[in-house]
């Protein structure tokens, strides 16, 4: 009897080993499952944000344009621009230039610039009404583009002023 009871506890325990190595290859695979997922939303995430990056340069490219216009010429580069006009900035021999002409960066990024009018309440605060400031201007740049889901569009917004009276 001591002989039958013995063989019949080695067979449970092997068995119990079975299970043992079974669960924790299971868990094993479902942690490498998971690593894996993560893996490939994270590269999803940083592939489909490279745009976006772009996008975000060639608006605070736009608001550098609009500074070096407003440092050579006011009057003649900033306060001759219409309220409202969308115009594209073009880099052309050496200095920005704005143009109501289509133009395309990489063949994929559309660059909007719009000027608004600034105006100051008594308190010489900027406000919706008011007289208007002709020495200040507010910009926005808006940097469009198509991906999977359509237009995408980045807008920045400042405010420049004629620095130098020039």
């Amino acid at each position: 009897m001591g002989l039958r009871t013995k063989i019949t506890n080695t067979y449970k325990k092997s068995g119990l080993a079975l299970v043992e190595a079974v669960v924790a290859v299971s868990i094993l695979l479902i942690i490498f499952v998971g690593v894996i997922s993560a893996y490939n939303y994270y590269l999803y995430l940083s592939i489909n944000n490279i745009p976006l990056v772009k996008a975000a340069y060639l608006a605070e490219e736009g608001v550098e344009a609009v500074k070096i216009f407003r440092d050579l010429s006011w009057n003649d580069n900033v306060a001759t621009l219409g309220n409202g006009t969308g115009y594209h900035l073009i880099f052309n021999a050496g200095s920005y230039e704005a143009t109501t002409t289509v133009l395309m960066i990489d063949g994929q990024y559309s660059r909007m610039l719009y000027l608004e009018e600034v105006r100051r309440n008594a308190d010489k605060d900027i406000s919706d009404s008011g007289d208007v400031d002709d020495n200040i201007r507010k910009v926005t740049i808006a940097v469009s583009w198509q991906d999977g889901r359509g237009t995408t569009t980045k807008k920045i917004s400042t405010y420049v002023t004629n620095l130098f009276k020039n």
